[in-house]
């Protein structure tokens, strides 16, 4: 899929700039998202950035959904706009 390209390239242009600006890592896995917060509370590492990876894909997968469907909304709407041209 095109769209997840584009979104997973844009997602690395922002990675580069808040790497540039914050560093590479966080600090700890304490800074990270609290969905995996069990895993770093039990030192499951391991889980803790499968977690992790599983979130990305699944925000990648969504963000590209959403550009689908807000495609598909300009698309109706110009159509619409079409139609009222006199």
């Amino acid at each position: 899929m095109k769209a997840l390209n584009e979104v997973k390239t844009a997602i690395q242009n922002e990675y580069n700039r808040a790497a540039a600006k914050f560093g590479a890592a966080n600090n700890s896995l304490h800074e990270s998202y609290k969905e995996f917060w069990r895993f770093v509370k039990e030192n499951e590492t391991d889980l803790a950035i499968g977690a992790l990876k599983d979130m990305q894909e699944r925000a990648e997968h969504a963000a590209a959904e959403w550009i689908q469907v807000a495609a598909m909304c300009y698309k109706a709407t110009k159509k619409r706009d079409e139609e009222a041209k006199p």
